[in-house]
C-alpha cells in the first residue's frame, strides 16, 4: 500500500514538473487548477485498479504535448496582436495623428460640448432626448476608451492629458469630498472677512487635490525605476497636469449662458498649447508652452465672465456678486492649478536616470 502512494505521489509531481511546459501566464492563472483535477483522476482512478491509474497517466502525457504547444502559439499571436495594436497609437513625436488624438479631451469641451448647447437651443436638439443622451454616452465613452487604450500601451505621450482629464474629477469630486469630511473649512466666515480668502479656499479645496497628486507623482518618479522617462523629461508630467484645463473650463463656465463662443476660443488657446508643445524640442520651451496656454486660457476665461456677467441679457441676480468676483474667482482658481503645474519642476532636483545607472 505504501508503496502504491509513493508511486501517486510520484506521478503527481512529476505531473507538476510538467506543467512548467505552459507559458508562464496561463501556469499561473490554470496550473492549480490542472494539479488539482489530476490528482483527482489519479484517486478516482485508483479506486477501480493500477491499469486505470497507468491509462489515465498515459492519457494526461500524451494530450500534454498537444496542450503546451497551442497555448505557446495562442500567447504568441496574442502579443503579436497588442504589439501590432499598440503600433498604431504609437505616433512619431510632434506628428499630426499624435496632436489630434492628444487634443480629444480639449475638443470634448471646447468644441463639442458648446456645439451641442448651441444646438439644443436652437431647438435643433432635444435636451435629454435619446439622441442626445446616446451621443452623450459615446463621446464619454470614447474617452475612457481611449484613455484605457494609453494605459495598456504604457501611457505614451498622448494619453498623459487623458490622465489629467482623470485626475481633476478625482481632485474636484472625491479628494475635495474627502477633505470636506476630515475637517469643516469654514467658507461663511473667512466670506464675511474677505471674499478673497473664502475664494481662496473654496478654489484650493476643489484643486489642492491636484497638487497632492504631483506630490505624489515626483515622490514616485525619485523612487521607481518604471517612471524613469518622467525623471528624464519632467515636462511629461506638467504634461499629465495641463489635461486638467478642459474640465476646469468646464467648471468655470458652470451656469452661464451664452458661453460658447468664449470656451471655444479658450479651447483654441489650449490646443495652441498643445501644438506648441509637442512642437519643441527642449524642455524650457516645451514647459512656457504649457504654462502659457494654461494662463492664457484661464485669463481669456476669466475676463469673458467679466464681459458676460456685465451683459444686458444676464439672466441670473447679481445681488451676491459683481463682475470683479467672478474675474477673480477664475485667476485663483488658475493660481492653484498652476500651482500644481510648478511642482514636476522638484524632478529637476532628482538624480538624472542616466547617471544613476552608470554609477551603478
Amino acid at each position: 500500500m505504501n508503496g502504491v502512494r509513493a508511486n501517486l505521489q510520484f506521478l503527481r509531481r512529476f505531473y507538476g514538473l510538467l506543467l512548467n511546459l505552459y507559458p508562464e501566464k496561463y501556469r499561473a492563472e490554470y496550473g492549480e487548477e490542472l494539479q488539482v483535477v489530476f490528482n483527482l483522476s489519479l484517486d478516482d482512478a485508483m479506486k477501480t485498479g493500477k491499469m486505470e491509474v497507468t491509462l489515465v497517466t498515459l492519457q494526461e502525457l500524451l494530450s500534454l504535448p498537444k496542450a503546451v504547444l497551442y497555448e505557446h502559439l495562442r500567447e504568441r499571436r496574442k502579443a503579436h496582436m497588442v504589439k501590432k495594436f499598440g503600433a498604431y497609437f504609437d505616433f512619431t513625436y510632434g506628428s499630426r495623428r499624435e496632436f489630434l488624438t492628444v487634443l480629444y479631451p480639449f475638443i470634448l469641451i471646447g468644441f463639442i460640448h458648446p456645439l451641442m448647447n448651441v444646438l439644443m437651443r436652437s431647438s435643433l436638439l432635444i435636451p435629454q432626448s435619446t439622441l442626445v443622451n446616446g451621443i452623450g454616452i459615446v463621446l464619454v465613452a470614447s474617452l475612457g476608451i481611449l484613455l484605457l487604450i494609453g494605459f495598456v500601451t504604457g501611457l505614451p505621450r498622448w494619453s498623459l492629458p487623458y490622465v489629467g482629464f482623470l485626475f481633476s474629477l478625482f481632485s474636484v469630486y472625491e479628494f475635495s469630498e474627502w477633505l470636506n469630511r476630515q475637517m469643516v473649512i469654514p467658507f461663511q466666515s473667512l466670506y464675511d472677512r474677505s471674499w478673497f480668502l473664502g475664494q481662496v479656499a473654496y478654489q484650493g479645496s476643489l484643486w489642492v487635490g491636484l497638487a497632492v497628486v504631483a506630490l505624489l507623482l515626483v515622490v514616485l518618479v525619485g523612487l521607481t525605476p518604471l517612471l524613469r522617462r518622467f525623471k528624464n523629461d519632467w515636462t511629461l508630467l506638467a504634461f499629465l497636469l495641463y489635461g486638467t484645463t478642459p474640465f476646469a473650463l468646464l467648471i468655470t463656465f458652470d451656469d452661464y449662458v451664452n458661453e460658447e463662443p468664449y470656451v471655444f476660443i479658450a479651447f483654441l488657446i489650449l490646443a495652441a498649447g498643445v501644438w506648441f508643445y509637442l512642437r519643441a524640442d527642449d524642455s524650457r520651451r516645451q514647459f512656457w508652452a504649457l504654462f502659457s496656454g494654461l494662463t492664457a486660457s484661464l485669463f481669456f476665461a476669466a475676463m469673458a465672465k467679466a464681459i458676460l456677467f456685465s451683459s444686458p441679457s444676464w439672466p441670473w441676480p447679481r445681488d451676491s456678486f459683481s463682475w470683479q468676483n467672478e474675474m477673480m474667482s477664475t485667476i485663483i482658481m488658475w493660481g492653484w492649478i498652476a500651482l500644481s503645474m510648478l511642482i514636476p519642476l522638484a524632478i529637476k532636483l532628482l538624480p538624472h536616470a542616466e547617471s544613476s545607472s552608470q554609477a551603478t
